[in-house]
C-alpha cells in the first residue's frame, strides 16, 4: 500500500469510495458503526482485525449481487465473526450471492448452501450441505477394559449402533456427528498414505 493511502484517515477513505461508486457515504458510517470500527483513525493505526473489517464495509458499501470474499473472516474475532455473517445471510435474504474461500470449515458448514473442496487447483468434491447435514454419518470411538480402541464411521441407525455398543464391555465411548471437516482432511489423509507407501 502507498504510503500516502497509509496516511489518510478512513473516514476519507470511505468518502473517496463512496464518491467514486456513486453509494451514499452513509452506508459506510452505518456500517462502520455495526462493525464498531473507528472512522477517524489513520489506516497505519489500525490492527488486523480493523483492516479487515475495512475491507468487508468497502465491499459491503455497494449494491452488488455477486460477492467474492476471500477469507473474509480471518483477524476477526469471534463476536466480529458472528456480526459478519448475520449482515451477509441479511443480504442473502435481499437476493446476493456469495463466493467464499475459507479454511474454517465450522462456517462453512453452518452458513453455506453448497461447498466445494479444491485439491491442487482442481474441485474434488462438491457438497450439499444440507442433504450432507440430513445424511450425517455418526464418527464412533470407543475403548474397551482390556485395552482395545477402535474408530470407525456409523451410516445405519443409531438404536442399532447403541445395541451393539452395548454388548461391549467398554471404558469410554463418544459418538458424533461426522462434519464437513472429516470429508476435507480425508482427501489429504489419502494423500499422506499414498506418500507413506511411496516412500516404504
Amino acid at each position: 500500500m502507498p504510503h500516502f493511502m497509509r496516511m489518510l484517515r478512513l473516514v476519507l477513505v470511505f468518502c473517496l469510495c463512496a464518491k467514486f461508486n456513486g453509494i451514499d457515504f452513509h452506508r459506510a458510517l452505518n456500517l462502520a458503526e455495526y462493525f464498531e470500527l473507528n472512522i477517524h483513525k489513520k489506516i497505519s493505526a489500525l490492527s488486523l482485525g480493523n483492516r479487515k473489517k475495512v475491507s468487508i464495509i468497502q465491499a459491503f458499501m455497494k449494491d452488488s449481487k455477486l460477492f467474492v470474499m476471500d477469507e473474509p473472516t480471518s483477524g476477526l474475532d469471534p463476536f466480529m465473526q458472528e456480526k459478519f455473517f448475520h449482515h451477509l445471510l441479511e443480504r442473502k435474504k435481499q437476493g446476493a450471492t456469495f463466493f467464499l474461500s475459507s479454511h474454517n470449515l465450522g462456517e462453512i458448514e453452518k452458513y453455506c448452501d453448497q461447498a466445494v473442496i479444491i485439491k491442487s487447483g482442481k474441485i474434488v468434491d462438491q457438497i450439499d450441505i444440507k442433504s450432507a447435514q440430513i445424511k450425517k454419518k455418526q464418527i464412533v470411538s470407543y475403548v474397551t477394559a482390556d485395552g482395545v480402541s477402535r474408530k470407525f464411521t456409523y451410516d445405519g441407525q443409531v438404536n442399532d449402533l447403541i445395541a451393539k455398543l452395548a454388548d461391549l464391555d467398554l471404558k469410554s465411548v463418544e459418538i458424533k456427528s461426522a462434519s464437513i471437516e472429516e470429508d476435507f482432511t480425508r482427501y489429504y489423509e489419502n494423500d499422506r498414505k499414498d506418500e507413506d507407501a511411496s516412500n516404504a
